[in-house]
């Protein structure tokens, strides 16, 4: 067998100090990696989490009956850079819009377009049943522009 000394290795000398060193760094580094993947960061537990989507949710709905003077329901929260739901008012659930609130504020949401998109299509549609036609009407809003209470409507209507 083979005797190893800090001729043979160079790497250790200085009586193993460079070999302590090294073992140091990779203890600190495994214990780092340990740490990460139980968790001891800064993420949130699932409770956590489900409180958060439960106060977001309250609050777009609070901020929505504000803005629209409506009652809604959130069919589906979840996060993409902040908070987003698909919500519906209540007294139409047919109209189905995306709200997103990355603070404590609405920052866009899609309501207008649908509701003003859902009325022209049921007006397309009645028009239609009373020509006797196969159809199918489908409204696209490309802007609402709010504050000055204009709307750009284009309608396209698909005939078979």
């Amino acid at each position: 067998m083979k005797n190893y000394t800090s001729k043979t290795l160079p790497h250790i000398k200085g009586n193993g100090v460079h070999l302590a060193v090294t073992i140091i760094l990779i203890a600190v580094m495994l214990i780092g990696f340990a740490a990460s993947l139980t968790s001891c960061g800064n993420y949130k537990t699932r409770r956590e989490r489900e409180k958060e989507i439960e106060e977001k949710s309250q609050l777009t709905l609070d901020l929505l009956k504000e803005k629209y003077n409506e009652d809604f329901e959130i069919i589906k929260p979840y996060y993409d850079g902040g908070f987003n739901a698909f919500c519906r008012p209540i007294n139409n659930p047919r109209i189905i819009f995306d709200v997103y609130v990355p603070k404590d504020e609405i920052s866009r949401d899609t309501y207008l377009h649908h509701a003003i998109a859902r009325k022209y299509q049921e007006k397309c549609n009645d028009i239609f049943k009373s020509m006797d036609f196969d159809f199918y009407c489908a409204p696209i809003i490309f802007r609402i522009n709010e504050k000055k209470k204009q709307k750009v409507l284009k309608t396209w209507i698909m005939i078979q």
